[in-house]
């Protein structure tokens, strides 16, 4: 335990040297990361982790996290059918890039799974957009569209999974 507080001014520095150089603090975090090394705790009689020093702060500062951001949501935003037809349009466009670019993907792995699982946007287009907002970068409108595919892209992602591993699945036991 004494490493991991020993750790934590790494973290502190790196997260300020990354305001300081006008980019979020999660780039700071990121790198913090990328420094705490599993290493540093052995499994011992104890049999700690860093995943499992960690999961209690992750524990109570996720659920934070996600409350804030929806807090930010103007949810009159969600039935502007402008906002609506942008969010569309732009999973559109992330669908088509993502299978674009499983096209580089090696022959005999399936391209469909590959652009399916890089689909999602997650947490961190969150922090960035809640940062935009903060910033005054985003309107309302924005936001929300950002939202909207954030969570239309996280929660498709799955179901196209699962269509794409089955339709390789039911190929394969035709060949056979």
């Amino acid at each position: 335990m004494a490493r991991l507080v020993g750790q934590i001014y790494p973290v502190i520095i790196l997260a300020w040297l990354a305001d300081q150089f006008g980019l979020a603090t999660i780039i700071g975090a990121f790198a913090a990361g990328l420094i705490i090394k599993e290493d540093y705790f052995p499994q011992g009689r104890q049999g700690r982790t860093v995943g499992s020093i960690m999961a209690p702060i992750q524990a109570l500062f996720a659920p934070i996290f996600f409350v804030l951001i929806g807090l930010r949501v103007d949810i009159t935003t969600f039935a502007d059918l402008q906002v609506i037809l942008m969010s569309l349009v732009l999973v559109g466009i992330i669908l088509i890039s993502k299978l674009a670019s499983a096209l580089a993907v090696k022959k005999g792995y399936n391209r469909l799974v590959v652009a399916a699982g890089m689909l999602p946007r997650g947490e961190v287009s969150l922090i960035f957009a809640s940062l935009g907002k903060t910033l005054g970068l985003l309107n309302n409108s924005l936001f929300a569209v950002i939202i909207i595919v954030m969570l239309l892209t996280t929660f498709i992602t799955p179901l196209l999974l699962k269509w794409t591993i089955e339709r390789q699945e039911l190929s394969e036991s035709v060949r056979v």
